[in-house]
């Protein structure tokens, strides 16, 4: 079960196991706010769709490298090449080519570390 505990700033997701502890999962990537107009550092388990198909996933009885697949296929599907989820970085000095990245691409460059994270909440 995924409760929705109200903040100021954010949502938080808290995620309920069966042995009935909660946890609080964070990953901050950073996110055009299109209401305020800036780039803020935003958690993806805000997105609650997103955060709802992950505790699923962590209650299935899964080995960590389908549990992994499965979490890809889940990121893929909501935040990679979707224009809101995206951002141009450009270098402050010399004349690299700007990039857009997205939520996605911040997630896989350390995604190793993302599943391990992930991971402990089956325990």
């Amino acid at each position: 079960m995924v409760d929705m505990v109200a903040e100021p700033v954010c949502f938080k997701f808290i995620i309920n196991t069966k042995k009935n502890k909660t946890f609080q999962m964070e990953w901050y990537v950073y996110y055009h706010d299109s209401n305020t107009q800036k780039i803020i550092k935003w958690n993806v388990f805000n997105h609650g769709t997103f955060a709802e198909k992950v505790n699923k996933l962590l209650q299935e009885n899964l080995s960590i490298d389908e549990f992994a697949d499965g979490l890809k296929k889940y990121l893929m599907y909501y935040f990679w090449s979707k224009c809101e989820y995206e951002i141009i970085l450009s270098p402050w000095t010399g004349q690299a080519d700007d990039i857009k990245i997205d939520v996605y691409d911040q997630i896989m460059m350390n995604f190793d570390r993302f599943v391990d994270y992930v991971w402990q909440f089956t325990k």
